[in-house]
């Protein structure tokens, strides 16, 4: 189905299986989405029609009880000799098109990752004696129905003593999940390991540091794969944070203690870029004033003044583009790191892969993506191929 590739359908209940040709053959369109945070999303579209045994009682897909709502399906590409998984979700809802011309009509099928099976029921859960990330291991463990291998990041938090009070959270097991990342300024998702249908849940900060990918390469001959690509620096973003603080002391009765000034730069860690947005804009640069939600706690405004900060410049240089997968010699993954090559020194270098978008057709698979960076210019001289 594709060029120099091809992509596997599987479907069914919790274990999917290969899908049957009837489905195959009338195969479309795929197209996956990834971004940063939060669910990942696929559509699929089928050309379908009516024959005169099966089609007098309805479209033969429709038939098979495979496209149900709760069904699992995985997307599997074969490049060389390494499947990938593009896809391990759940039917959410499907749509047909009736066409009156042979084969015009479209079924068309669309979900969202596994963690969908997260969010369909509210709850009221107690942790007694658990901090942050025991809770995220108890809550993921409950899916590995779900071929869902946990991985949290973030930093283990001393739990309440049960004399004093038992942890509770009320919603859905995805809504918890979300909100213990964001008390992290922290992200959850899920996406698909190395090995075909079985995921990965990972709850910590974003990952920027690693190897880069092979680069993006633009208007260099024979080495070019990229078949657009454009880029966009915006002085709004970066911004200090900075005021006064009235720490509080434990005993009201004690004298009250001296203002504390807070000064906050925006200072991205690992950096992708050799001039930071923060130097580079100036002295166009914003600042905002901060924010004291905890009635005096220092240490807690400190740290949150500090990420906000960091926050802000992480995407003050953006890039968006299409790449030819056949030439590019691989699949593009989000969440990781990147170069870009062949776009002049300004741009040139490394760059945080935020989404990535899978259109896969018949002879042809590209990918939209997205980037960002805190500045301009290139931490390395030599951008690697």
């Amino acid at each position: 189905m594709l060029l120099g590739g091809y992509l596997s359908l599987w479907i069914g209940p919790t274990v999917p299986f290969p899908a049957p040709p009837i489905l195959l053959d009338w195969l479309e369109q795929v197209t996956v989405s990834h971004n940063e945070g939060g669910r990942s999303g696929f559509q699929a579209t089928f050309a379908v029609g009516r024959n005169r045994t099966l089609g007098l009682v309805d479209y033969p897909p429709l038939l098979t009880q495979l496209v149900r709502i709760g069904h699992r399906v995985q997307f599997h590409v074969l490049l060389g000799a390494r499947p990938t998984t593009l896809m391990d979700g759940i039917i959410t809802s499907y749509q047909l098109s009736p066409g009156s011309e042979p084969n015009s009509s479209k079924l068309t099928i669309l979900g969202e990752d596994v963690s969908v099976m997260m969010g369909l029921k509210e709850k009221q859960r107690f942790f007694n004696g658990m901090s942050d990330d025991l809770i995220a291991y108890q809550i993921l463990a409950e899916y590995a129905t779900w071929s869902i291998v946990p991985f949290v990041v973030i930093p283990p938090n001393p739990p309440p003593m049960p004399t004093e009070r038992t942890p509770h959270r009320n919603g859905t097991d995805l809504a918890i999940l979300e909100e213990i990342a964001t008390t992290y300024k922290a992200v959850f998702y899920i996406d698909s390991m190395t090995i075909p249908g079985v995921n990965r849940a990972y709850l910590g900060p974003p990952e920027r540091a690693g190897a880069p990918q092979r680069a993006l390469t633009f208007d260099m001959g024979a080495d070019t794969n990229l078949t657009s690509i454009s880029f966009n620096n915006d002085g709004t973003k970066p911004h200090f944070i900075e005021g006064v603080v009235q720490p509080t002391r434990p005993d009201s009765k004690a004298p009250p203690l001296p203002p504390v000034p807070v000064y906050a730069p925006p200072l991205p860690l690992p950096p992708l870029a050799a001039l930071p947005a923060l130097a580079g804009n100036a002295p166009f640069v914003a600042s905002k004033l901060v924010v004291d939600q905890e009635g005096g706690d220092l240490a807690k405004v400190l740290a949150d003044a500090f990420t906000g900060a960091a926050s802000s410049t992480r995407s003050a240089v953006t890039a968006s583009g299409e790449v030819d997968v056949a030439r590019y010699g691989g699949i593009l993954k989000p969440r990781s790191v990147v170069a870009v090559r062949g776009v002049g020194l300004t741009f040139d270098g490394l760059w945080y892969v935020k989404s990535v978008t899978h259109n896969v057709s018949r002879g042809g698979y590209k990918q939209q993506f997205s980037l960002e960076r805190d500045g301009t210019m290139p931490i390395s001289p030599v951008v690697p191929p």
